[in-house]
C-alpha cells in the first residue's frame, strides 16, 4: 500500500484529499509524487502539491495555487527480518503560488525512518524522526526550525483493506519550543493495483 517509509520501490501517485477542519477552514489537496530508485538501496523522491483552501470566518480567506515543494532523498542502511532503518535528507523549495500556501522559505534537514514489522498482528510500527532548519528564502518571513516526530501502527487485514492509526508531534525551535500534536486514523481500501480510497479523521 506504500505505507513503508523505508522501502526502496518506485512509483508515480497522484492524490486528491477533502480535508474538514474544526476552525471553519476546507482544504482541496492535488498532490503529485514519483518515487525513483537510484540503486537497490537509495531513493528519490519528489512531491508537489496544489492546494484549494477556504477559511470561513469573518477575516477569513479564500485562495488556491501549487504549494511547496517537497525533495527526499536517502537510503536503506540497514534492514533485516526485524528491522528496516532509512536515513536521508529533505529539501523544501518555497513554490507556492501566494504567502498564505508557501513558507517562503527553503529548507533543509537529515531524516530518520523505522520500519519493524510486527508478523502477528499483521502489521507494520513506523516512526519517522525530521529535524528542518530555513536556509534561505524572502527575508521578511519567519525563519523555520522545527522537529517533527510521527509514529504509527499501519495493519493489513487483507489484499484490500487496511487500517493506520498514528501520531505526530511537532516542536517549534523558533516559538519558545511550543510543542502540538495531532492524532489519526485511517481506514483504506485497495480497489486494485491503480487505485486506493481511503478515510481519515484526527485530532
Amino acid at each position: 500500500f506504500g505505507t513503508d517509509p523505508t522501502a526502496i520501490v518506485g512509483y508515480y501517485e497522484l492524490t486528491y484529499s477533502n480535508s474538514a477542519f474544526t476552525n471553519n477552514l476546507r482544504t482541496n489537496t492535488m498532490a503529485a509524487e514519483v518515487r525513483l530508485p537510484i540503486t537497490p538501496n537509495w531513493l528519490l523522491r519528489v512531491t508537489v502539491p496544489y492546494v484549494w483552501a477556504d477559511l470561513n470566518q469573518p477575516r477569513g480567506f479564500t485562495t488556491n495555487g501549487a504549494s511547496d515543494t517537497l525533495v527526499r532523498t536517502g537510503g536503506r542502511v540497514y534492514a533485516s527480518p526485524n528491522v528496516a532503518l532509512f536515513v536521508g535528507a529533505d529539501v523544501t523549495f518555497p513554490t507556492g503560488s501566494n504567502d498564505r500556501l508557501s513558507t517562503g522559505k527553503y529548507t533543509l534537514g537529515p531524516g530518520v525512518g523505522v520500519a519493524v514489522p510486527l508478523a502477528r498482528l499483521r502489521s507494520l510500527f513506523i516512526t519517522l524522526i525530521q529535524d528542518q532548519n530555513s536556509i534561505g528564502g524572502d527575508p521578511s518571513r519567519r525563519d523555520l526550525h522545527f522537529m517533527r516526530v510521527q509514529s504509527a501502527v499501519n495493519t493489513i487485514w487483507s489484499e484490500r483493506w487496511w487500517t493506520t492509526a498514528s501520531m505526530e508531534w511537532d516542536m517549534d525551535w523558533t516559538n519558545n519550543r511550543k510543542t502540538t500534536m495531532n492524532l489519526l486514523g485511517e481506514v483504506g481500501h485497495r480497489f486494485d493495483k491503480h487505485w486506493n480510497l481511503f478515510v481519515s479523521s484526527g485530532a
